[in-house]
Formats: structure tokens, sequence, C-alpha cells
């Protein structure tokens, strides 16, 4: 054991050389001192995405903690049109919730119907490359084997259905252990198609927050599907995601997915079918301005406005673009999902499964933003996000939201009668591609005004 590690250590040895040179280089370096906002960002983003070992922070889950740190280790290995991804993550959140993460993802030729690799960005060029998303369309296929376990000390409850009470509220915690595998394969630049297969543990248990009642003693058992079951799942189904035009600043975006869960123990009695639909619209604004590049690094008097309050407002409002021709003034988001829970003969959909609106759900993504996390509950789903986003400052920029949505116990309560709905303002960090924070202001629910500072997916 101990040679294997000390032949471990040593091969990592020039990997973790490398990446210290690139800290070094991204944080140090003179050049880039001279502007505060870059440099923040490449600094940051070269702290957390440095290889082979790297810091990583994040949320475990809305309400487990106020956010989560650790360790993440990446590796990259080529062997001729193959590529291989090592990953792990292993994070405690404030609270004591964890979540541990490995996985390795193959890239490999794709099979689609055109030549996707023109104007792709493939596994693999950049050196540092992530397992694809359903925003994402890749110019290799793959395949990834994950594991994770995760346990969230504290998840909070109020009923299910569109018209709980916010006084219901109750807590439990939740350890879910998931072992799987993604395909993943781009048939043309604009689309691609994949399947996931999966076992899942979950289990239910006593929340460690004591100031509120446990999920058993306020609403009992048999009110909660799922609640005093152990039942094991496979989680199986096919997907499909579109972006279009790829590679553009304006696009849009298509995913859907059909899901099979099978309970296996229990006479299928928590077996339901689930499909995923959603929807974005992502419009660049711009206008034109002809006026120099406040950024500019070049020398000469037509390539660097100098910096005044004046300047500096104009930019702030209207940043500048490479062209020195146009700028933009954001970006405006439109977002559309639903999700549709089909149950057979006395099967039910258990409570933890079930999707929910309000603050962040469990996948980490904004929904009611003026609710509080997990506010309502139910099998069925719809919901519409109007967001406007600009950058103010380096990684740091302003948004602006509208929410509506409710939830259903069954498909026939997705009618547009009772619609929850919410607006606010926030700020949001952005390092590279990737949103590492968030905070924001939800209003107009009648609930009071809702603070929210959330953590991006661990990054």
């Amino acid at each position: 054991m101990r040679r294997l590690l000390a032949l471990l250590l040593l091969s990592a040895a020039p990997s973790c050389a490398d990446g210290i040179t690139d800290l070094r280089r991204s944080c140090f370096q003179r050049d880039l001192l001279h502007h505060a906002q870059f440099w923040l960002a490449e600094c940051i983003q070269e702290l957390f995405s440095i290889e082979p070992v790297h810091l990583a922070i994040g949320s475990v889950e809305p309400g487990a903690g106020s956010f989560a740190y650790g360790l993440g280790l990446t590796e990259v290995q080529r062997l001729g049109q193959f590529e291989f991804l090592g990953t792990d993550t292993i994070v405690r959140s404030t609270d004591g919730s964890f979540l541990i993460d490995g996985g390795l993802t193959i890239a490999l030729p794709t099979m689609g119907f055109t030549h996707v690799d023109q104007g792709m960005a493939p596994y693999g060029s950049s050196g540092r490359w992530s397992v694809p998303t359903s925003r994402e369309v890749d110019g290799k296929a793959s395949i990834t084997f994950k594991t994770s376990r995760l346990e969230a000390k504290e998840q909070d409850f109020y009923g299910l259905g569109n018209q709980t009470q916010r006084t219901a509220r109750s807590g439990y915690s939740l350890r879910l252990n998931d072992f799987g595998v993604l395909v993943n394969d781009p048939l043309y630049t604009w689309a691609s198609v994949g399947f996931q297969a999966d076992f899942l543990q979950p289990r239910v248990g006593l929340s460690s927050d004591t100031n509120i009642p446990q999920v058993r003693a306020a609403f009992g058992e048999a009110g909660v599907p799922g609640l005093g079951s152990y039942n094991d799942f496979a989680r199986f189904g096919p997907n499909v995601n579109i972006l279009f035009p790829p590679r553009r600043s304006t696009y849009f975006t298509l995913g859907a997915g059909y899901q099979f869960y099978h309970s296996i123990d229990d006479a299928a009695q928590y077996s339901f079918r689930r499909l995923n639909v959603s929807g974005q619209l992502v419009y660049h604004l711009r206008a034109k301005a002809q006026r120099r590049r406040i950024y500019a690094t070049e020398k000469g008097v037509d390539a660097k406005e100098r910096v005044t309050a004046s300047s500096w407002t104009k930019n702030a409002i209207c940043e500048s673009e490479r062209s020195g021709k146009t700028c933009t003034f954001g970006d405006l988001y439109v977002l559309t999902s639903a999700a549709l829970s089909y149950t057979g003969g006395k099967s039910q959909v258990p409570f933890y499964f079930q999707d929910t609106l309000g603050g962040a759900n469990f996948e980490n993504s904004d929904t009611l933003r003026g609710y509080a996390d997990y506010r309502f509950r139910g099998p069925d789903l719809m919901l519409g996000q109007l967001e406007y986003r600009h950058p103010i400052w380096g990684p740091i920029g302003f948004l602006a939201f509208y929410d509506i949505g409710k939830v259903g116990l069954v498909t026939s309560d997705l009618s547009f009668d009772h619609l929850h709905h919410d607006w606010g303002v926030g700020l949001y960090a952005r390092i590279g591609n990737r949103e590492v924070a968030r905070i924001y202001l939800g209003l107009g629910t009648g609930e009071g005004i809702q603070l929210h500072p959330k953590l991006g997916t661990v990054y």
C-alpha cells in the first residue's frame, strides 16, 4: 500500500509542479496586477482548477449548511483518439453535511451524422474539461462512470401540494448513494442524445435542526409517501439536448428526458416514470458604441481610453466589446421547464424524489426565488422565469428576475390558476463560464422579503 501511494505521489509530482507554476503566473504576474478585475477572476479560477489537486467550494444541498469546502482531484490522460478524465471531490458543509463524488469519463470519437468536430470545442483541447451538461453539445462522445455519497443533515418540508403553509415547516435529513453510468453522443453540432442508468439508495432520517418539528411528528408517515420505507431504486432513461445556433452569444436550448424509477424491494409501490422538458432563450443585448476600449493593454493613443469616472460609468452600463464598435447591455434569459410524473396502480412518487419550487431545488437550480427553499413540493411542476444579467466589475454582475410557477399532485393540477410569482434583484459572481456564487432579494410573495445567499455547485 505504501509503495502504491509513493508511486502515485511521484507520478503526480510533475503535474503538481506545472499547476503551481500556472497558479504563480496567474496570481503574482506583475502585468496582471494593474488590471484588478481580470487578475482577480484569473487568480480565483486557477486556485480552484489547478491540476491534479485543487480547492473545492460549493453547496452540498440547499439548507445543508451555509457552504461546503474541501478538495478536488482532476487528472486527464490521453491515449490515441481516447481521453480519460478522472475526478474526485470531497467537501464538508458548515453543518456537518458532506458530499463525496467521483467519476471516470472516457471521451471517444463521436458517432454523429456530420463531422461535429468542426467549430466545436473537443474534450481535452484546453487541458481542463468537464462532463457535458444539458446546456452543452461537445465535439466528442463520452461514457461516464460515477459514484457519489450525499449526506444532508437538514432539509425543509412544508407539506405536499401547491397551497401549503409556511408555518408548517418541518425537517428531515437525507442520505443518498448513487452509482451510475451516463452516455452522451453529439449527432450534429447542435444536438446530442444520451442515456443514463443509476442505482440509488435514498435514506430519510432525523433533522439536525432541533428548532423545528420532525416530518414524522408534523405530518405522520401516512401523509408523506416514502417517509417510513427504505427502498433501493433503479433509474434509467434517454435524453436529448439541442443548442441552436452553436457557439453563439444569442442562442436557444431545449432539453428533454424520460426516466423510469423502479423501486426494487416493495412490489413497485414507489415506482414511477417522469418526463422532464426545459427550454432557455438567451438574448445578447448589443448597441453601437464608437469609443475606445478602456481595457486594452496595447500601447497607442487610439488603443486605450483614459480611465475616468465618466468612461468607467459608460463601460459599466454598456461594456465595450473587443471590436470597439459595439457594446453589450447584458443578457436577457427566458427559461421554462415542466416535469410530469406518471404512476401505475397504487404506486406513489416518494416525497424525496418530488420536484420543489422555492429558492433553489435539489439540483441547486433557482426556482421561485421569493420563497424559502423547497417551499412547494409535488410530483408535477411548471415554471417560467425571466431574468436580466449585466456584468458590473470583473467577475461580479447584477441580476433582476421575475418567476412564476406551481406544483401539482396530479398532472391536471398544472393549470394557470393559483400561480405563485415573485420578483427581485441580486448579484452574482462568475469565474470563467461557471457561476460560483449569487445573492438576491426575493419580493412580491406575501411571505416577506427573502434574502438568499447561494453558492453554485461544487467548484
